[in-house]
């Protein structure tokens, strides 16, 4: 069935602007596009989310920041599997994204690359 769901993400006390570069990083990795509209297989849209969309995700999944919680939005009738990934990959690209924000901050210049199913940060002093 076809339906807009929602889905808790365990990330103690998220941020948007780091979740804006989760999203980024992971857009980049899974050749997709950033979206703030998500919609369900009837077409239904859910708007003001940070999210992905694509060729592998047409419908899309969001994320948002509900009560101090991030959550991921979205259909993922017919594209489970993917959408699943996706959302379990949010952690993974939050904590990266943070990693790098704060490498930044220190005066390094870091770049990410993915491996597997790891993300490897490198850091350059500058």
């Amino acid at each position: 069935m076809s339906n807009i769901t929602t889905l808790r993400i365990e990330i103690q006390n998220p941020q948007i602007d780091i979740l804006r570069e989760a999203v980024k990083l992971m857009a980049q990795h899974f050749n997709l596009e950033t979206t703030d509209t998500v919609s369900d297989f009837y077409g239904r849209k859910v708007e003001g989310v940070i999210g992905l969309k694509g060729r592998i995700l047409p419908r899309g999944i969001g994320f948002a920041i509900v009560n101090n919680q991030l959550m991921a939005v979205g259909d993922p009738y017919g594209y489970r599997e993917t959408y699943n990934i996706l959302a379990e990959s949010i952690k993974q690209y939050y904590i990266a994204a943070q990693q790098m924000i704060a490498l930044k901050m220190l005066g390094y210049q870091p770049t990410i690359q993915r491996q597997k199913e790891k993300l490897v940060i490198t850091a350059v002093s500058l």
